[in-house]
């Protein structure tokens, strides 16, 4: 990512209050964010090769696909990407050993600006 360029995130949130949180707070630190309340939209993005991100915010329980699975296919997709993880319940970051070095857990509830700090720690 080049200097001065916004990062871009993707949320995937299927509490739409949280998604809606979290989503103000890092466009308003200055990052573009594009928001999916599941899995499909943003997989069906990823197959067409049309999801440009720098960093993931996944949470673990989704409604259409674990969390997890969303996040190992964003690595195996996106070289440079880092990914997320968010969850009520706890996670351990190596069950995903293909995104070693490139994915942190966040456990809920947690601050905007922990999360602020994940995403700009690139």
């Amino acid at each position: 990512m080049a200097e001065n360029q916004p990062i871009r995130v993707v949320l995937v949130e299927d509490e739409e209050a949280v998604c809606r949180l979290l989503e103000g707070y890092l466009r308003r630190a200055g990052c573009l964010v594009t928001s999916y309340p599941n899995a499909q939209p943003l997989l069906a993005e990823l197959q067409d090769a049309a999801l440009l991100c720098d960093v993931a915010v996944v949470d673990l329980s989704l409604p259409d696909l674990p969390g997890e699975q969303v996040a190992a296919r964003l690595l195996a997709a996106l070289p440079s990407v880092r990914v997320v993880v968010t969850s009520g319940l706890p996670w351990d970051p190596r069950s995903l050993p293909q995104g070693q070095g490139r994915v942190s857990f966040l456990q809920k509830p947690f601050r905007p600006a922990q999360l602020l700090e994940l995403v700009q720690a690139g």
